[in-house]
């Protein structure tokens, strides 16, 4: 069963990185072309530093987090931006420096919605037999939380899968649920 969640997990995040860059292209009016880069969980972006632009970023970013939130905070994701100008992308190596140092920025304030209040804590529960991270289906020894039973069942059938799918509406079982997307794995037919 590890290695099956391993795949799926592993899948999550690629996808995850898919789905976010998708959604902001989307939410902008542009197309794919506007991707630099996209590996390893991570993308860059070429957009327009405009006001319309800069609110979907944050909105976006308000969104990704609190759905993180909501699956247990254990894939969080990060979202960073930088204006610039046309003359400087002649030296994308610097401006790669700038980006990476704003990223870590961001990283040292995650789920920045959250403030420690009662109203943030949850009640205790009976951790995931698997992750330990989120709260299990039911309190029984061995229980998995719905991510964890999630990644086991799409692990399962990844290895038979010709593809994944994006999905504005109604995927497919079984599915990973991202803010705007969702994606399930497509088995040809």
């Amino acid at each position: 069963g590890i290695a099956k969640r391993l795949r799926a997990r592993s899948l999550e995040v690629s996808l995850a990185a898919e789905a976010m860059a998708l959604g902001i292209l989307q939410g902008l009016g542009l197309t794919p072309l506007n991707r630099i880069m996209g590996a390893g969980g991570k993308f860059y972006l070429l957009l327009p530093n405009t006001p319309g632009a800069l609110k979907l970023l944050e909105s976006l970013r308000r969104e990704w987090e609190a759905w993180a939130w909501e699956m247990g905070a254990s894939l969080l994701p990060h979202l960073a931006w930088l204006p610039f100008s046309g003359r400087e992308f002649a030296s994308f190596h610097v401006l790669l420096q700038r980006l990476h140092q704003k990223l870590a920025e961001v990283k040292l304030r995650p789920l920045g919605f959250l403030e420690a209040t009662q109203d943030s804590l949850r009640p205790a529960l009976r951790p995931c037999a698997a992750c330990g991270l989120r709260p299990a289906r039911e309190d029984e020894p061995g229980a998995l939380c719905p991510g964890c039973e999630r990644e086991r069942e799409i692990g399962g059938r990844l290895p038979q899968a010709y593809g994944v799918a994006f999905f504005r509406d109604d995927p497919p079982r079984p599915f990973y649920r991202f803010p705007a997307l969702a994606v399930g794995l497509w088995s040809g037919s």
